[in-house]
């Protein structure tokens, strides 16, 4: 039995998977739309965000400085520093 690479989803393969999946396709019909063997891709990415496409730019820690003020950003410097 010969071992076979994982075929990872592009960025548009996914975005086809979160449309089809908050459309009520099941998992299997998505499968096959994309081209899988099996569901078994199509379950890891679903479970990993939920079929809800994630933020895709984050906001810097710095960018709250000016709402929080100085004092409060060196504590929560510190407190996320110390995570």
């Amino acid at each position: 039995m010969e071992w076979t690479a994982r075929i990872w989803f592009t960025a548009r393969q996914k975005a086809e998977l979160r449309k089809r999946w908050k459309s009520a396709q099941c998992v299997a019909a998505i499968a096959r739309a994309l081209g899988r063997r099996n569901r078994s891709g199509v379950y890891r990415i679903l479970a990993l965000d939920g079929g809800i496409a994630p933020n895709t730019a984050p906001r810097a820690f710095e960018v709250f400085s000016d709402v929080l003020g100085f004092p409060q950003m060196r504590k929560w410097r510190r407190i996320r520093n110390s995570k």
